[in-house]
């Protein structure tokens, strides 16, 4: 150990006589007398001497000195040479002293420098050092220079050099070699496809600006120190380097392949929506719930669920217990965890175990829909799953509750546009799931349970519990094949059209993703309204509500009557679920009838759906008589309850 340390004491001291006697001899040349000649020309020899120190502490020259003969102690030399100069260059910008000289410290410091450097590569040999550079790009290397181009050239064009703090084109190309300088010390080149990690990609991009920022100061002190202002030099390097790390990252993620289950999407494609998708497997369930096609068990999961699994979660338990059989579940083939980890499920065996219960959230499940997935695998047909989720409607009566009234709002806000607007733009979620890695995100109560559906589940059962909402759903089917669950502000709905032929109709989106797999869930549940809209239809998010009443969100419908699918007054276009509550004769008469923008619903304003199939006979009775006399007065009368009755959409 001791010996150990003597070997890097006895480096360092041989380290620094090879800065300092060359000081020394530049010194007494320039000077006439040497550094300790007296206390004006100490401080010179200080500074540099700490110049040296810092860039040897940082660079770790010392901890190759057992090794001379590695790549590393050659990179290690060359970055501290980078800092030294750096460090005294920009110590004197702010404050040079009479007795300092340039000559003499770059002469000083280059020496040293050469003479590590010939040792060092006379070791490893100079192939060796250009090997290191075999992940360069020439693509990289264009793009970060059309950055820097950008970003300095701007500054040097718009601005005279007193306010841009550049000097003359001279020195920008001389400021242009550091950079290029700065960038191979860095990795700045290096191919984006290499870096594994974003935050090693995020280093080299610091590391980049930090050595463009001390080369460069060197360049400015040494050549130019009454032309560039200071202050400003270093803003404009900043923000070069900000801007380098944004591209970076953009591109960077862009190229990486998609790490969340979040769709894709655009805003002037309209995904195809399905219509009434749960059909075939919707039903309510009123009664207890009893697992299919097993005998009561005599050893039962209840006490083990009770008072250990559950033992911490009392109101969890008297949830499940309310609405589960819990007697028909054997415990051998249940299971009770708390994680977010997808490869604890992965390693089950499929369509084993006939009880499934995770409490870790769903807003801290990365591939949420992989997720379900996996667990519909491994559940028998009719397998109970359970599970818990923070919706955001919760979150945001936590903000409410937990801050003053506009502070409560505005810290809401700043939350929602980076856990729930970020993750599902096209180029903002490769950000957000590169840095929170999924956890935490905001999800809304229709898009969980739309998802659950979409994965071959239905909810038995919801309840609030202490700040989270908890499921239960069981099996029902596999997951839907369809690939493109709606997602962004365009979609497109199937509804019937003249002649009973299938248009689609364009609409603004106006509910949580997912929603359409909640459509037969929502009637069941909430019956119609007034209008024949579904009551407290929770699908519809907040600023869905304000665009249905200023009929925003039907906008796109003018594409399909340009189209010629519709016609401007006409019969509403519905779907075939909604369709199938008329009665059979109504429903054969409306094929004969091109479906309309405006439909006779803003002329009669009936409030159930009966009300609304009458409205619609009236206007087919009317039709038949005069077609052009009956479509004048009923666009003119629809306009006047819109405009005056303040006749809206809910």
């Amino acid at each position: 150990m001791l010996s150990h340390r003597w070997s890097q004491v006895k480096g360092l001291l041989w380290n620094y006589l090879i800065y300092a006697i060359p000081f020394a001899v530049f010194h007494l040349i320039h000077f006439g007398k040497l550094p300790f000649a007296n206390r004006y020309y100490t401080s010179f020899i200080f500074l540099y001497s700490f110049a040296w120190l810092i860039s040897a502490t940082i660079a770790r020259k010392i901890v190759y000195t057992d090794n001379k003969s590695s790549l590393g102690e050659i990179k290690s030399l060359t970055l501290s040479f980078i800092i030294m100069i750096g460090i005294y260059s920009a110590f004197n910008l702010f404050g040079a002293d009479a007795y300092h000289s340039r000559s003499v410290f770059i002469l000083s410091a280059a020496s040293g420098f050469a003479i590590e450097m010939i040792f060092a590569i006379r070791s490893a040999g100079l192939r060796s050092y250009f090997r290191g550079f075999k992940d360069l790009s020439f693509t990289r290397f264009v793009m970060e220079l059309c950055v820097f181009v950008v970003i300095i050239g701007t500054q040097y064009l718009f601005y005279p050099p007193s306010i841009s703090g550049l000097p003359r084109i001279d020195y920008i190309l001389i400021i242009f070699f550091v950079w290029m300088l700065s960038g191979f010390m860095s990795g700045l080149y290096y191919n984006l496809r290499a870096v594994n990690v974003i935050y090693l990609l995020i280093w080299q991009i610091l590391k980049n600006g930090i050595y463009f920022f001390l080369l460069s100061s060197f360049v400015v002190f040494y050549l130019t120190p009454d032309i560039l202002p200071q202050f400003r030099f270093l803003h404009t390097i900043i923000i070069y380097s900000i801007s380098a790390l944004i591209v970076d990252i953009v591109i960077y993620l862009n190229l990486k392949p998609m790490q969340s289950d979040e769709v894709d999407s655009t805003t002037t494609k309209a995904p195809e929506l399905a219509d009434d998708p749960l059909d075939n497997i919707m039903k309510v369930n009123q009664d207890k719930y009893y697992f299919p096609n097993t005998e009561r068990i005599n050893y039962t999961f209840e006490s083990k669920l009770r008072n250990i699994f559950l033992r911490n979660y009392p109101a969890v338990f008297s949830f499940i217990e309310s609405s589960l059989e819990l007697q028909s579940i054997d415990a051998d083939l249940a299971i009770a965890i708390r994680t977010n980890d997808i490869y604890n499920i992965e390693v089950m065996p499929d369509e084993y175990i006939s009880f499934f219960c995770n409490l870790q959230d769903l807003n801290n499940i990365r591939y949420l829909n992989k997720y379900f997935i996996e667990v519909n695998n491994k559940l028998k047909d009719g397998g109970i799953f359970i599970g818990a989720l923070e919706p955001a409607h919760l979150r945001f009566r936590h903000f409410k509750q937990s801050y003053p009234f506009y502070l409560g709002r505005i810290l809401y806000f700043i939350e929602f546009i980076w856990t729930r607007v970020f993750p599902k733009l096209p180029i903002t979620k490769s950000i957000y799931f590169a840095i929170t890695k999924g956890k935490n995100r905001a999800i809304s109560l229709a898009e969980s349970l739309g998802r659950l559906y979409y994965c071959g589940f239905e909810v038995i059962a919801i309840k609030e519990i202490d700040q989270k909402v908890f499921f239960i759903a069981h099996k029902v089917s596999h997951p839907r094949e369809d690939k493109n669950p709606s997602y962004g502000p365009l979609f497109k709905m199937r509804r019937i059209g003249k002649d009973g032929k299938i248009i689609l109709v364009y609409k603004l989106r106006t509910m949580h993703p997912y929603s359409e797999y909640l459509q037969k869930f929502v009637y069941e549940h909430n019956k119609l309204e007034e209008g024949g809209k579904f009551h407290q239809d929770f699908r519809i998010t907040s600023w869905g509500r304000f665009f249905r009443k200023i009929w925003v969100d039907e906008l796109p419908m003018i594409l399909n009557w340009l189209k010629g699918d519709l016609k401007l007054v006409g019969v509403r276009p519905i779907s075939q679920h909604y369709l199938s509550l008329y009665g059979e004769e109504v429903r054969e008469r409306r094929k004969n009838y091109k479906p309309g923008l405006v439909p006779p619903f803003y002329v009669d304003l009936p409030t159930t759906l009966e009300e609304i199939i009458q409205s619609e006979v009236n206007y087919m009775n009317a039709y038949d008589v005069s077609p052009i006399k009956t479509d004048i007065k009923y666009f003119f009368k629809s306009f006047y309850n819109i405009l005056i009755k303040s006749a809206r959409s809910k």
